[in-house]
């Protein structure tokens, strides 16, 4: 499980030895390879869920992380892999800022 910039370390660890990861759960990562410049196929067999929290939506820096984390889940799921995500407000669990795990 990594939070914010810690998502770089989660995924170098995991493209470098997949088979040393059983899932990754990335809470409001901001760091990741970029998605237009990746291949994504090592991940095909790790779980993978995001989690955002509140607020997300409503900065031009938050939607663009969101954005670039999607591509990478689109490239997981369309390898055959299992990404999820879990939005927190539409699940009806509000009030979260970017430290969910201090929340």
């Amino acid at each position: 499980m990594v939070h914010s910039q810690g998502g770089n370390f989660a995924y170098k660890a995991a493209l470098k030895n997949p088979s040393k990861v059983k899932a990754m759960v990335m809470v409001e990562t901001s760091g990741s390879p970029d998605p237009d410049k990746t291949d994504f196929s090592a991940l095909k067999n790790i779980p993978m869920l995001w989690v955002w929290g509140d607020y997300t939506g409503e900065s031009s820096f938050w939607k663009s992380i969101v954005a670039r984390q999607e591509k990478v889940r689109a490239q997981v799921n369309k390898l055959g892999g299992t990404a999820e995500v879990m939005m927190l407000p539409e699940l009806g669990v509000k009030g979260n800022s970017h430290m969910i795990m201090m929340d």
